[in-house]
């Protein structure tokens, strides 16, 4: 961007000499000036290799990089923690995290209106107006360029002000229903329905049990009726990550499409998906890969536990 020649060490120059004749061996389309592929191949000329080293400088392969699902819980131990350790700091690096977090959001997000909005280049381009030219279309990108220097002004500002950028703590729910939940990653407002459902649910049937002595059978049909719509449920989501609120989303089109032929007066779509959270509750049904729910419940009570 500052118009700097950009050289190339002896220790790179044979992988990058590499690379022109990969592209010349394997592009069907190269800009005019590149010689033609034959054999013996020609060597790369000093203008193919700048263009390439140009392409290297930008390039960025991000490798085993986390899912952006995981970046919330995982983000701050995975890259502030090091931080903190290596320089010493007695501060959390949720606080660091925060701080630089806000800074790209602001970048990102707010960085001013564009004149063409959202419309493609092709369609916002006026006839007889020229192209805009790499140095251009670089200095288009300025206002929302993270430099080094603004991340060490947001830690050290975090250092100094560490409440300030503390975010708020995550209460956590200590039921079983509540824990599985939230081990899926299910959105906090599904939670909070989940445990009213399975309420009505279980008022439901004890109504019920303490009139008609034929309830218990029914319930029991209706649960493994349940149990089956979850299992499908399970079977379609597998590979969602994360799984809880695909999981969450399939069950429900599941009772919406099936519901079972003879149901207990009284027994909706939304007391259905009532009896799959009781269901979880017994841990019968599962958000999430099977883990030991009472130890978890455990650590949360102590304070050393975070669902995520």
């Amino acid at each position: 961007m500052a118009r700097q020649p950009l050289d190339v060490p002896d220790d790179h120059r044979t992988s990058v000499a590499d690379l022109c004749q990969a592209l010349r061996s394997y592009c069907k389309e190269l800009p005019s000036s590149w010689a033609p592929a034959a054999k013996p191949m020609p060597s790369p000329t000093d203008a193919e290799i700048a263009q390439v080293v140009r392409f290297m400088a930008v390039l960025d392969v991000e490798a085993e990089k986390p899912l952006r699902s995981q970046l919330e819980f995982a983000a701050a131990n995975m890259y502030a923690r090091p931080l903190c350790n290596r320089l010493g700091l007695p501060i959390d690096p949720e606080s660091i995290w925060a701080a630089v977090h806000d800074i790209f959001y602001a970048r990102m997000r707010k960085a001013g209106p564009i004149p063409t909005g959202k419309l493609p280049a092709v369609l916002a381009y006026r006839v007889g107006a020229t192209s805009p030219n790499t140095a251009q279309l670089e200095r288009s990108l300025l206002n929302r360029i993270v430099t080094l220097d603004d991340i060490d002004l947001a830690v050290r500002t975090a250092i100094s002000q560490p409440h300030g950028y503390r975010p708020l703590p995550r209460l956590q729910r200590t039921t079983k229903l509540a824990v599985k939940m939230q081990a899926g990653q299910c959105p906090d407002n599904s939670i909070e329905r989940a445990e009213h459902l399975a309420q009505e649910y279980r008022d439901f049937w004890r109504d019920e049990r303490s009139g008609n002595p034929t309830a218990r059978v029914a319930q029991a049909r209706l649960d493994r009726y349940l149990l089956r719509i979850s299992d499908e449920a399970t079977q379609t989501t597998l590979s969602e990550v994360p799984r809880g609120p695909a999981f969450w989303k399939a069950v429900q089109h599941l009772l919406a499409a099936s519901p079972p032929a003879e149901l207990p007066n009284g027994i909706d779509s939304e007391l259905l998906l009532g009896g799959i959270c009781d269901l979880s509750s017994q841990c019968k049904v599962w958000f999430s890969d099977r883990f030991d729910v009472d130890q978890a419940i455990e650590a949360i009570q102590r304070g050393q536990g975070q669902i995520s």
